[in-house]
């Protein structure tokens, strides 16, 4: 609002009482209200301070996002080993025959194992590549929409507060990994201990 076109309230009359200093990227907005409160000795407060109740209320979402997501894979290691042993019980007549030929079963464990490590990563991969398309589709799709997620008046700026820190869905993927590599141990060990005089002995 400009200075001259200020309305009085009341008998009071017109006065500024604040105003808001936008930060260029990368500038920290803690060292800028440091700065100004040396300079002008007036009261200077960040968004994240004036703020408080929403940021913290983030924190707790993001925090139970993250228990939601290792509930999550704590439950894949059920249906990655449930999937597996159905696997090993479908091919239970191939694991025979390839026993018999001269497999050796370091050889029917390390194919389960690649199989798993092979369905963690492309999943885990595949995911990171639709979450990331979607964090950079957010904000032209909210301007071409004109709807925002994230309000201007809640987050004090006009994009959506996106973050493309490759550390987080590392994590997850590694931990993902590490988790479905566990859940396949004992369907690998099964698999690799089917006997060929067996197989025959249940086709017969």
């Amino acid at each position: 609002q400009r200075l001259a076109g200020m309305q009085a309230r009341g008998d009071k009359p017109a006065r500024l009482s604040g105003f808001r200093i936008a930060c260029e990227p990368g500038v920290e907005p803690e060292t800028v209200a440091a700065r100004v409160r040396e300079a002008t000795g007036l009261r200077a407060l960040t968004w994240q301070d004036l703020r408080g109740n929403a940021v913290k209320m983030m924190e707790i979402q993001r925090n139970l996002f993250i228990v939601c997501m290792i509930a999550i894979q704590l439950l894949t290691v059920f249906v990655v080993y449930a999937v597996f042993s159905t696997m090993v019980a479908e091919l239970r007549h191939d694991i025979g025959v390839l026993r018999g030929i001269g497999a050796r079963r370091r050889d029917v464990a390390v194919a389960f194992l690649a199989a798993a490590l092979f369905a963690c990563l492309g999943g885990g991969l595949a995911g990171w590549a639709i979450g990331w398309g979607f964090l950079a589709a957010i904000n032209p799709l909210s301007d071409a929409f004109g709807f925002s997620l994230f309000p201007e008046s809640v987050f004090y700026t006009p994009q959506a507060p996106t973050s493309f820190d490759a550390w987080i869905p590392l994590l997850f993927i590694s931990s993902m990994t590490v988790i479905g590599l566990l859940a396949v141990l004992l369907p690998a060990w099964k698999a690799a201990r089917v006997q060929p005089i067996d197989t025959l002995r249940e086709g017969a």
